[in-house]
């Protein structure tokens, strides 16, 4: 019988990227699993973790004690920095092969620069180390997007392979309630969405932009939705008045957990079109949600937006140029209408499917595991 591949990564009810990710790997792939969740572990170990990366230890106390409990597997597929180091335990100890994916990277220049701001420079710098170390223990590293890798080979000459993040269509349009619709007060196509859902990133996702598009077209509705959004919230990040024109929803507290996820998709579904600001998103995962329910989308030219969005499905402007924004919502304005009647999911599907992307993993799998 066939030994399972232990998997790891972190929160398993969130809703991230890198959860739906792995989610979909369990669902689609033709073998068999064992999951490991960061965040299931007790609080006692994260701190002795995190105390090993500030000391550099690669072979941490929770990495020993969980490599016990999985060493009947086939290989490991690490998703994060402690499946990694558990993994490493592993092929030390019981030889399995590890399979890393990069989901992101906090070595690009301005997540660095964030870190060093924020007062946390020595840990990250000793997670660096770290992670440079580990990766010599690395069977295969794989990236969802190309820069990741690229960044990669620069930071430490190391190759990679590419396989993006995926997306089940079919769930995604299973997910939308549209009865929740009309608790908005919006009309279908009557608003611009902006795609930040979050705030707790300073700088990162940049709705300050949002809000300076919003100034410059005031005849237009702008809706900024997501958990603890509010003209308050949002407010406090900025610094100054908002204009009228933009709406505010908090997700979770109007609908909670279990339904805010469906009432964001049927704000996307309902947009003219959606804009990200973010300058730093590994990925970009609400971007190919945006196109199932085809919406068009205008993203930054920076990271893995850029590598999604080509003039087939929506546009680019320069990152940390407002103008260059200004004018693509401009020019989006004139003509989101023909994007709605293009058919933006087949682009998804024929790209980041969950069963094209997976036939792909399984590969890996078969050479390694």
């Amino acid at each position: 019988m066939e030994k399972p591949i232990l998997i790891g990564s972190y929160d398993p009810g969130s809703f991230g990227g890198v959860v739906r990710h792995i989610s979909q790997i369990l669902k689609y792939s033709s073998h068999n699993f064992v999951t490991f969740s960061f965040e299931t572990m007790p609080e006692y170990l994260k701190k002795l973790f995190y105390l090993s990366i500030y000391a550099g230890i690669k072979d941490n106390p929770p990495s020993i004690l969980y490599s016990k409990r999985y060493k009947d597997v086939s290989c490991i597929h690490a998703h994060g920095l402690f499946p990694l180091t558990l993994g490493r335990r592993l092929k030390s100890t019981y030889h399995n092969p590890v399979i890393l994916t990069l989901h992101g990277t906090i070595f690009q220049k301005y997540t660095l620069e964030h870190f060093r701001n924020s007062g946390k420079s020595k840990f990250y710098e000793r997670y660096y180390r770290l992670f440079e170390d580990l990766l010599d223990d690395v069977d295969v590293i794989l990236t969802v997007a190309r820069w990741i890798s690229s960044q990669l080979k620069s930071s430490f000459g190391v190759d990679s392979i590419t396989i993006p993040n995926m997306i089940d269509t079919q769930e995604v349009l299973k997910s939308i309630d549209h009865n929740l619709f009309s608790t908005f007060n919006l009309t279908p196509s009557g608003y611009i969405l902006w795609l930040g859902a979050r705030v707790d990133a300073p700088g990162c996702k940049r709705p300050e932009d949002f809000i300076r598009v919003a100034r410059e077209f005031p005849d237009e509705i702008f809706v900024m939705a997501g958990k603890g959004i509010s003209r308050e919230s949002i407010k406090k990040v900025v610094g100054y008045d908002l204009p009228s024109n933009i709406l505010f929803y908090d997700l979770v507290g109007m609908f909670g957990p279990s339904k805010s996820y469906s009432a964001f998709l049927t704000l996307v579904k309902n947009a003219k079109f959606s804009i990200l600001t973010s300058y730093y998103e590994a990925f970009g995962y609400v971007i190919l949600e945006s196109l199932t329910l085809n919406t068009p989308v205008i993203v930054p030219d920076i990271g893995g937006p850029a590598e999604i969005v080509n003039k087939q499905v929506g546009m680019k402007y320069r990152f940390f140029n407002t103008d260059s924004l200004l004018r693509k919502v401009e020019k989006m304005l004139k003509i989101w209408d023909k994007y709605k009647r293009r058919n933006l999911r087949d682009y998804v599907e024929a790209r980041y499917s969950s069963k094209i992307v997976v036939k792909k993993l399984d590969k890996i799998y078969d050479m390694y595991c």
